[in-house]
């Protein structure tokens, strides 16, 4: 009987806590296909070993004594986009997650969650899926789509979808996104918007980049296939700034 070998998943972890960082290590050491390959308690010294290992996966906390944990999220993103990141942190606030995600995380996981928990964060981020508790997702989605005063309205589904994928857009991107789709014009953008043609023609620029497109019709048809703006979306901007 031929038997079937499980894939290493190989993990760097950089935390500053020596305990914390040793339980960890050790909680992740229990499962045969996850290796820690390299442990820092420095950003510094995370990105070295990230460097040399190119693992699967960073485990980084936010709170690092040299560098701010996001600020590491985003090096090793824009390094190698193809490493998945964990954030872990004690920090629930949701601007503290939202600005996690908004800086290349792939999932985030709670200090205070139970080891079932963080096992769990880290084979669903190595599927290439973005974790994040329940507890800590759902009232970010509320808050945001109900702080949300101007064009840009998501349904909670599309909007968790929109905040976990690589590619995601600025909210400022979004909005310029959406009137670029209700037919409006860099000109008619900056006036509404309050900002200039050329702030405008900088967002396009960003927007098509992450959108891999290379007009407006393609960055709307992307747009709707991925959930950022709905037909409806599109007609109540034209009402709302008179584009029928």
């Amino acid at each position: 009987m031929t038997s079937i070998a499980t894939q290493t998943i190989k993990i760097v972890l950089v935390e500053d806590h020596k305990i914390t960082r040793f339980g960890i290590s050790t909680l992740l050491s229990t499962k045969a296909d996850l290796q820690v390959c390299g442990e820092a308690a420095t950003a510094a010294e995370g990105l070295d070993l990230v460097d040399l290992y190119q693992p699967d996966i960073v485990i980084i906390d936010i709170n690092l004594p040299d560098k701010n944990g996001l600020e590491l999220t985003e090096e090793i993103k824009h390094k190698y986009s193809n490493i998945k990141v964990i954030v872990l942190s004690g920090e629930t606030h949701k601007e503290i997650v939202k600005s996690a995600f908004g800086n290349g995380a792939d999932s985030y996981c709670s200090k205070l969650a139970e080891d079932e928990k963080l096992l769990e964060a880290v084979y669903a981020t190595s599927r290439g899926e973005s974790w994040v508790d329940s507890k800590i997702s759902k009232p970010i989605v509320e808050e945001f789509r109900t702080n949300r005063k101007e064009v840009v309205q998501f349904s909670e589904q599309n909007f968790y979808q929109y905040m976990l994928r690589p590619d995601r857009l600025t909210a400022k991107e979004l909005e310029v996104l959406q009137l670029i789709c209700a037919g409006m014009s860099n000109e008619e953008i900056a006036t509404n918007l309050c900002i200039s043609p050329g702030t405008v023609r900088t967002h396009t620029h960003k927007i098509f980049q992450k959108l891999n497109v290379n007009s407006r019709t393609q960055a709307m048809r992307v747009a709707i296939e991925r959930g950022l703006v709905d037909t409806e979306t599109i007609a109540r901007i034209r009402r709302k700034y008179n584009k029928e």
